[in-house]
């Protein structure tokens, strides 16, 4: 299959996405592919500005959007290989949470951990608290996962407080 571009819908004719999962920006005269970055979940995104305003996006759901039909308005876009870096359409699916979940578990991709004990939160957040100055965040959260047997979300959820706020 040939690559296909579509226009990003709210941009204009500033960005396109492809079926391959690429980006491409026409915002300064000239075409270039944008090089994503990695987001704390292991995906893709890309920021996309328009009047001086930039927000970011995952190219997974940018090319969901373009591409794949969703009558039924589900929410998440499942990566089929379990591969978050590829966002080539054919590897994609849109998805309920749990649709996504059940597709995890029924091939053996969920983390073995699905509760944390208040001795295990503390040692987290003490590992997170005294991180060495050679180590990026990225790789201390996965680590952590690792060491845990938990994903790298509910790290970065425990780093920034939005679970297990009252344990320190």
């Amino acid at each position: 299959m040939s690559e296909i571009w579509k226009y990003i819908k709210g941009y204009g004719r500033r960005y396109q996405v492809s079926n391959y999962g690429h980006v491409r920006s026409y915002s300064t005269g000239k075409v270039r592919i944008l090089s994503p970055g990695r987001t704390y979940s292991g995906g893709l995104a890309v920021s996309l500005s328009i009047n001086y305003k930039s927000a970011t996006f995952q190219v997974h759901q940018l090319v969901a959007q373009a591409f794949i039909p969703n009558p039924l308005n589900k929410k998440e876009v499942n990566h089929k290989d379990f591969d978050r870096t590829n966002n080539n359409v054919n590897n994609l699916e849109w998805a309920t949470r749990q649709e996504n979940m059940d597709h995890a578990v029924r091939n053996g991709h969920t983390r073995g951990k699905w509760r944390l004990t208040k001795k295990e939160v503390r040692a987290i957040k003490t590992r997170l608290n005294n991180k060495p100055k050679n180590q990026t965040w990225i790789d201390l959260c996965e680590i952590l996962a690792r060491v845990f047997d938990i994903s790298v979300i509910t790290i970065h959820q425990l780093r920034s407080s939005r679970i297990w706020k009252n344990v320190e």
